[in-house]
């Protein structure tokens, strides 16, 4: 396994891991936030609620003073199931959709300030869901919204959706 150096991810980095366990999952997403916070870095979290409460716990529980950084507009989360809903349109991503509502986060997150970090859940969410077509699609819209917006991009999928061939 290659470890990832969280200190020199760039500016323009999407880092997609796969995960077998939620702790796992955890140990990273604390990882790349809190190294994110302590270079001065807006983190924006796009996650589940079970994921947001344990990666405020372990944050907290290594010393980072959450309630600090949101109210600084340092640390920023979004349920990702809500926010993946605003640009579901039938089933399929709205490309339009996406650009408008994630460029927008990234905007006023960034006005002025550092560097913006952001983890985002959705494409577990549709990978889980049987939408393996749309979170393709998704992570391919990040890659084109990269072109116009300076973030770097932490996402993740569980092993067991990879059962069988074909993936």
């Amino acid at each position: 396994m290659t470890t990832i150096s969280w200190s020199q991810v760039s500016e323009s980095e999407h880092i997609v891991q796969f995960c077998e366990t939620d702790a796992f999952l955890i140990g990273s997403l604390s990882e790349f936030i809190s190294t994110g916070l302590k270079l001065g870095d807006i983190c924006i979290v796009l996650a589940t609620e079970p994921h947001q409460t344990s990666l405020e716990q372990r944050l907290q529980r290594d010393g980072l003073e959450v309630d600090t950084a949101r109210v600084r507009g340092e640390y920023i989360s979004f349920d990702a199931a809500a926010t993946l809903s605003q640009f579901m349109i039938n089933g399929a991503l709205s490309q339009e959709r996406f650009f408008e509502i994630i460029g927008d986060i990234i905007e006023q997150a960034g006005q002025g300030r550092s560097r913006v970090r952001i983890f985002g859940e959705l494409v577990t969410l549709l990978w889980e869901d049987g939408y393996r077509t749309e979170a393709i699609r998704l992570e391919e819209l990040w890659n084109i919204l990269a072109k116009t917006h300076s973030f770097s991009l932490f996402c993740t999928y569980p092993m067991y959706g990879f059962d069988g061939e074909m993936y």
